[in-house]
């Protein structure tokens, strides 16, 4: 694992792990209380980006991705958190377990509090289980703060369930944003969503307003279930 630290912290700070795709209206109201919180505490917000989801090295189908690491990363910039974790994940990390998550961000960030999903692991096996979680913050001293389910179920999942399909109406309905990209390095993308044609519009930021009028767009399929994207223009910033 590597982590890169975009933005700074003036104090200790409480962290929230998270893939945040998609980013969902649940999440950006936990990022919120955790600022309000954070704020009233005197201490520094903090979300940790884990990229690429885990799942990614060991589902048998390619993983839908919703929206991209830098759409991400974005979209938690601009709700008022002091700084972003972006953790990189890779396949040999699955062996990785709960001391060498916080060895990471420790090394980064004066930890104070660690906000988790009830179920959530940072590792294979019992040395990513709630119990090795909980060993390690206790040794470091961190409050644990293990949060409740979110209110409208795991819409990310079920925003996934649809975008595999193609149903991305109905993707966006579950998840509340459409799925949006950031320009590419190169001119095509490699997506895990289903051939065909779609309506794209180019936007100013990934949760901003269209700059231009919409237009349909073809996806053609790669070997082992993805589509690939061509890139409309160097002009365009953002697409959803």
């Amino acid at each position: 694992m590597q982590l890169t630290l975009c933005g700074g912290t003036q104090a200790p700070a409480v962290a929230m792990l998270g893939l945040w795709d998609p980013f969902t209206q649940s999440h950006e109201a936990l990022i919120r209380q955790m600022c309000s919180h954070a704020r009233s505490e005197g201490l520094s917000a903090v979300a940790v980006l884990l990229d690429p989801a885990p799942a990614v090295y060991v589902s048998a189908r390619p993983w839908p991705t919703f929206s991209d690491h830098q759409t991400r990363l974005s979209l938690l910039q601009s709700i008022g958190l002091d700084a972003v974790a972006c953790v990189t994940f890779s396949r040999e990390d699955l062996e990785s377990g709960a001391e060498d998550f916080f060895d990471l961000v420790c090394a980064h960030i004066d930890l104070k509090e660690f906000w988790i999903k009830p179920a959530q692991a940072l590792g294979s096996g019992s040395r990513g289980g709630p119990w090795a979680v909980l060993a390690q913050t206790r040794k470091r001293g961190i409050t644990l703060r293990r949060l409740p389910p979110e209110p409208d179920g795991d819409a990310g999942a079920a925003g996934r369930s649809h975008l595999v399909k193609g149903e991305f109406r109905r993707a966006r309905c579950c998840v509340g944003r459409p799925p949006t990209l950031h320009r590419p390095p190169g001119d095509d993308v490699s997506l895990p969503w289903p051939s065909g044609w779609y309506q794209a519009v180019p936007v100013e930021f990934p949760d901003g307003s269209a700059v231009s009028s919409s237009f349909g767009i073809e996806l053609p399929p790669n070997p082992g279930g993805t589509a690939t994207l061509r890139w409309p223009s160097p002009a365009v910033e953002w697409l959803s």
